[in-house]
């Protein structure tokens, strides 16, 4: 069913933080539809952001990035700890209608990582 919420927590984790999807163990991907909404529950005593990626996490430069547009892969403005992300980030199945994965990292932290996998 689309046009689902979804809570990615990020949790401490040894000495840096993981990205925990919604009913799933850190390190595993945040599975969701076309449409679907997808936001950010920090809960560390750090900011973090997640910063759309290459498919072997390499951070996106800054000029890559799209915001506010149908399409765009901007996922959230910088989170303060004990709270949530905004914007949402909106789920989008590209158009040849073919499963994606969205490869993200923090921006202040790359060593930490997740997945989003946005089905037809």
């Amino acid at each position: 069913m689309a046009g689902q919420d979804w809570s990615i927590t990020i949790v401490p984790s040894g000495n840096v933080s993981a990205f925990q999807p919604q009913n799933g163990q850190a390190g595993q991907p945040q599975n969701t539809e076309n449409s679907d909404l997808v936001s950010w529950n920090n809960r560390t005593g750090e900011q973090h952001q997640p910063w759309p990626a290459t498919s072997d996490y390499q951070p996106l430069p800054d000029d890559q990035i799209t915001k506010g547009t149908a399409g765009c892969n901007y996922l959230s403005d910088p989170i303060a700890p004990w709270e949530s992300s905004q914007p949402a980030y909106l789920c989008t199945v590209p158009a040849s209608g073919e499963t994606t994965t969205i490869y993200y990292v923090c921006k202040f932290h790359p060593q930490e990582r997740g997945t989003i996998v946005v089905k037809a």
